[in-house]
């Protein structure tokens, strides 16, 4: 995971490497990055750092258990916990919606 949170970061050019490593401008529109390694998905905002890149832990308002019967498993990884929680588009859309603060954070970003 902390391979594919630095790739995120390298991507934006966020690492303070001492040179271009990638485009920030292509994430500025991005509220939030989703790093996937296997079954484990971690999400977190365009800026953060590896520690604060978190877990969804919930499906609700749909049950836990109505969405493993609904894609045939007994349990959910976290990659399909943070699809049919976060990435539900309602939820996707109020996340986004209600979720999402813009500041200045250097650099004009």
């Amino acid at each position: 995971m902390v391979k594919a949170i630095r790739q995120l970061r390298r991507y934006a050019n966020q690492r303070d490497s001492g040179q271009p490593e990638g485009n920030e401008r292509l994430s500025y529109a991005s509220q939030f990055v989703v790093a996937i390694c296997f079954e484990k998905a971690l999400v977190g905002t365009f800026t953060a750092e590896e520690e604060h890149f978190a877990e969804w832990k919930t499906t609700e308002p749909a049950p836990e258990a109505d969405v493993c019967a609904s894609i045939g498993v007994m349990t959910l990884s976290s990659q399909e916990r943070l699809v049919a929680g976060m990435l539900a588009p309602a939820r996707l859309l109020d996340v986004v919606r209600h979720f999402t603060l813009f500041m200045q954070a250097g650099r004009g970003r």
